[in-house]
C-alpha cells in the first residue's frame, strides 16, 4: 500500500504539493448531490493514480467536522457511498474512517446503527476495502477499551452486525494518548482478539513486531489469526491489482514510486487519523 489522507478542503496534500484538483471541503458538495460526490471522488482518484498512491484514507463517515459530507446520517450515507464508488472503481482503495464516532459516546449500539453508523453501513455495502478503527471509548459497549481494542465494538458491531468483511486497520498509534496509556503487549493482544488487521503508525515497529511474536508464543492469539489478517490484506491487493504490477508499470507513473512514499510518510504525519 502506498497511502495517502487526501480528504479536501485543507486536508489535501497532493493537490497543495503536487498540483492536482483541488476540491473544497466534502461538506461544501452536500447539496449538490450523489453525483458530484461520485464524480469528485472519481477525479481525485485519477489524480492520487498518476503519483503511485493506491489507498486513500478516506473519505469520512462520521458527522462532524468540514470533511464530514453532513451533519445528518440520513443526508451523508448516500454521499459516502458515492465517495467510496468513485474512489475504488477508478483504482484507489477507500479507507473509510474514523469508526465508530470521533468521540467518546455513552450511546448503545441500537442508538449508534440509527444514527452515526448508517454512512459506515453505506460505505460497506459498496464494497470499502479498509475501515480505520478509532481510539474513543464507547462506554454503554466496552467501557474499559478504546474502539480499536474493543471486541465488542469490532468483531461484534462491525464484523458481525454491520458485516464488514474487509480489512480493519488502527488509527493513529503514535499518540500521546495511545503510548501514555497503553502498553504495546495489551495494544497487539486486545486489538488482534478484536479483528483488527492492520497497525497504522506504530509507535515502535520493532517493538509492535516482537510484541506479536510473543503473544502468538504465549498462546494469547493464535497462528490462524495472523494467517488471517495477512489473506485479507493479499486479497485487497490482488482485487486493486497492487501485487500484479510490475516494475515497469510502476515507474511509468509521473513521479516515481520513492518519491510516493516520501510524499505518503510526510502526509501521514501531518494528517494524522483522528
Amino acid at each position: 500500500f502506498i497511502a495517502v489522507a487526501e480528504e479536501g478542503g485543507e486536508s489535501s496534500p497532493v493537490s497543495s504539493k503536487l498540483g492536482t484538483t483541488k476540491f473544497e471541503a466534502m461538506s461544501t458538495y452536500a447539496a449538490q448531490g450523489e453525483q458530484k460526490v461520485f464524480d469528485n471522488a472519481t477525479q481525485m482518484a485519477k489524480d492520487l493514480t498518476k503519483f503511485g498512491f493506491n489507498l486513500n484514507l478516506a473519505p469520512i463517515a462520521n458527522l462532524e467536522g468540514d470533511n464530514a459530507y453532513s451533519t445528518d446520517a440520513a443526508m451523508a450515507s448516500p454521499l459516502v457511498a458515492q465517495g467510496v464508488k468513485g474512489m475504488q472503481e477508478n483504482g484507489v482503495i477507500s479507507a473509510l474512517k474514523t469508526f465508530p464516532v470521533l468521540k467518546d459516546t455513552d450511546k448503545s449500539a441500537d442508538d449508534l446503527k440509527a444514527s452515526e453508523l448508517l454512512p459506515f453501513t453505506a460505505g460497506i455495502a459498496n464494497d470499502c476495502g479498509i475501515i480505520i478503527a478509532g481510539d474513543a471509548v464507547m462506554s454503554s459497549i466496552d467501557a474499559e477499551n478504546p474502539a480499536f481494542m474493543s471486541k465488542n465494538v469490532i468483531a461484534e458491531l462491525l464484523i458481525k452486525e454491520l458485516k464488514f468483511n474487509g480489512v480493519v486497520m488502527t488509527s493513529d498509534l503514535s499518540t500521546d494518548y495511545i503510548t501514555g496509556n497503553f502498553e504495546t503487549a495489551q495494544i497487539v493482544e486486545n486489538a488482534l482478539n478484536a479483528g483488527v488487521n492492520i497497525f497504522f503508525k506504530p509507535s515502535d515497529i520493532d517493538a509492535y513486531a516482537e510484541a506479536i511474536k510473543n503473544a502468538v508464543a504465549n498462546g494469547k492469539i493464535t497462528q490462524q489469526q495472523i494467517d488471517d489478517s495477512v489473506t485479507k490484506i493479499i486479497a485487497l491487493k490482488y482485487k486493486f491489482g497492487i501485487l500484479s504490477q510490475n516494475a515497469s508499470s510502476q515507474t511509468a507513473t509521473a513521479v516515481s514510486t520513492e518519491t510516493a512514499t516520501e510524499l505518503s510518510t510526510e502526509v501521514a504525519t501531518q494528517n494524522a487519523t483522528e
